[in-house]
């Protein structure tokens, strides 16, 4: 991450985030009882903590895994470390900027200096996003539809951010498929790629100006090359049931949360649809990590599934999980890799 904590819109970004995060914990725990909940989190079972970590880590490995199967199919051969930086990248900067916007722009930088074709890379993560939103629109009806089969209280502002989302699930969805396979909607998103990696942080301008040429140079071979798609279903299987299992994962952190808190009356798949319930709701919203919102939505579903006394402490444990937990081990994780690959030569990929 070479000069980024030197760019004042790096900076910029992740002080909004911690600004934002802060104001909102203030005025969550504002009234809290600060020993109170200090002894209710050293008291939460640890094993539980350790298997919630480790389910939050599964999202990442399995963006890894996903990369990794879908670059192969282009012929570029990484290892898992390699696409791990990406899964890193993408985490990260998704989670520093408003509605996740930085997350795909940086990944396809870093693996244009690693020697992708940004007609490739660009393919590729759209195959990914594709299965992101697929996956999380058919999670997002099954777990809707078992959440009002219970009975369980839902407020009808969530309810109605839940449908938005799922109604722009639908909208993107249709995108992707246009960009993927026709070649006038892929031109314009080159376009609009092209503004985005003009307003990239941490880039200077000569560099951004090869970008976006290479851009335009590539977005024929780009169209070209979608029809690799239709020839590698079982590639696209394989990744959709990869972001499943990723999903479920980190939505099962809430529940891990739940037991090590002492808590056993809701089942795994009442609070695994809770969870996914607040993250259709508040992905698309225009925040960093949809700080705010996702809180929100949290304290208003488990209103009635935790005691009054342990839903804050439920809200910090599972929040500091699967985001700020998350963002911290890719931050570090990419200033580990700098330090450790600097000085090297670029690396050799095969392709073909």
């Amino acid at each position: 991450m070479k000069n980024y904590g030197k760019n004042k819109n790096f900076i910029f970004n992740i002080l909004i985030l911690i600004f934002l995060s802060a104001v909102v914990f203030s005025i969550i725990f504002k009234n809290e009882n600060k020993r109170a909940l200090m002894l209710l989190l050293f008291s939460a079972k640890k094993i539980y903590i350790f298997f919630g970590v480790l389910c939050a880590l599964i999202f990442i490995v399995g963006d890894a895994i996903n990369t990794k199967r879908l670059l192969y199919m282009f012929n570029y051969k990484f290892t898992f470390l390699r696409t791990l930086k990406y899964a890193f990248v993408g985490f990260f900067f998704s989670g520093i900027t408003p509605s996740a916007t930085g997350g795909q722009p940086m990944q396809i930088y870093e693996m244009k200096k690693d020697g992708v074709e940004i007609s490739r890379s660009t393919l590729a993560l759209f195959v990914s996003m594709l299965s992101n939103q697929l996956t999380s629109f058919f999670l997002g009806v099954l777990c809707l539809t078992w959440y009002l089969s219970q009975n369980l209280y839902v407020s009808k502002g969530i309810l109605s951010l839940v449908i938005v989302g799922l109604i722009i699930n639908i909208c993107v969805i249709a995108f992707i498929l246009l960009c993927i396979f026709n070649p006038k909607i892929s031109l314009s998103f080159a376009k609009f790629l092209g503004f985005i990696i003009n307003k990239l942080p941490f880039l200077q301008e000569g560099r951004k100006q090869t970008l976006k040429l290479s851009l335009q140079i590539q977005i024929e071979e780009y169209n070209i090359f979608s029809k690799y798609i239709v020839k590698n279903k079982l590639t696209l299987f394989k990744t959709f049931l990869t972001t499943c299992i990723q999903m479920v994962s980190m939505f099962g952190v809430s529940y891990l949360v739940y037991l090590s808190l002492g808590q056993d009356k809701y089942s795994v798949m009442d609070i695994i649809s809770m969870q996914c319930l607040i993250y259709i709701a508040s992905s698309y919203m225009p925040l960093p990590g949809s700080v705010g919102v996702n809180e929100t939505g949290f304290l208003l579903l488990f209103a009635d599934i935790y005691p009054k006394n342990l839903i804050n402490g439920a809200l910090l444990l599972t929040r500091g999980i699967n985001f700020y937990l998350l963002l911290i081990i890719s931050f570090l994780a990419l200033i580990l890799y700098k330090l450790f690959s600097a000085g090297k030569s670029p690396i050799n990929i095969s392709k073909t």
